[in-house]
């Protein structure tokens, strides 16, 4: 039905839309009912009964109650859209819920990769307590996996902070279009979220361990998930 490129920054997406409603609809003919012919239908003067030929009828909008604007032809392709194969976005979804549910979604999950990368070197005991204590060369998998999901998730992130459009930015001079602090601040709302977390994780450790309860027991073990 249509091909064309969604666009939006350095991003470019291929659309292809297809009609997802099809004309169900029965359409009949005007018949006599005596011999079958067909019969047309005319335009009339309901005040004065006189017929009214096709060139005569213009479209016409009512502005009140008996006044009416009209429109020729012409006027009326003008309104039409001009053909295109592009889309106009008119609204983006706002900074603050992109940045943090995208943009931090992508931090939480570079710092579980980093993890990944580090705990198996680090804490040689609990990987080969481990059922999942496989090695290459020499190196623990879940190393290797943790090192390429780092590195993957970076790129992501670069990328997206490096887009003028993302709403969220290194560097607090970028104009994302949102003014030339707020994608900065998006980041700082991030990391701040990422150290309340940390925050949150470091009170709940005190207080369970007032309670008898070692929350660091989860960290002695990698799951087989």
């Amino acid at each position: 039905m249509w091909n064309g490129k969604l666009a939006a920054g350095k991003l470019g997406i291929d659309v292809k839309l297809y009609a997802t409603v099809e004309d169900a609809t029965v359409h009949f003919h005007l018949l006599h009912a005596k011999d079958h012919e067909r019969v047309q239908q005319h335009l009339l003067n309901p005040n004065t009964g006189e017929l009214r030929e096709g060139d005569q009828i213009h479209k016409g909008y009512e502005v009140q109650r008996g006044t009416f604007v009209l429109l020729s032809p012409a006027e009326l392709a003008k309104l039409a859209p001009p053909a295109s194969k592009s889309i106009e976005l008119y609204a983006f979804v706002p900074a603050f819920a992109f940045a943090v549910g995208i943009v931090g979604a992508f931090i939480t999950f570079m710092v579980t990769a980093l993890s990944a990368t580090i705990l198996p070197m680090r804490r040689k005991e609990i990987l080969q307590r481990s059922p999942v204590n496989w090695r290459i060369a020499g190196y623990p998998v879940i190393t290797l996996v943790g090192a390429l999901a780092l590195i993957g998730l970076a790129a992501v992130q670069i990328s997206v902070l490096s887009d003028p459009f993302s709403g969220v930015s290194l560097f607090p001079s970028t104009d994302a279009g949102n003014g030339p602090v707020i994608p900065f601040i998006m980041l700082l709302v991030n990391l701040a979220i990422l150290a309340t977390g940390f925050l949150v994780y470091g009170l709940a450790r005190r207080v369970k361990k007032a309670q008898g309860i070692d929350l660091s027991l989860a960290f002695k073990e990698i799951p087989p998930e």
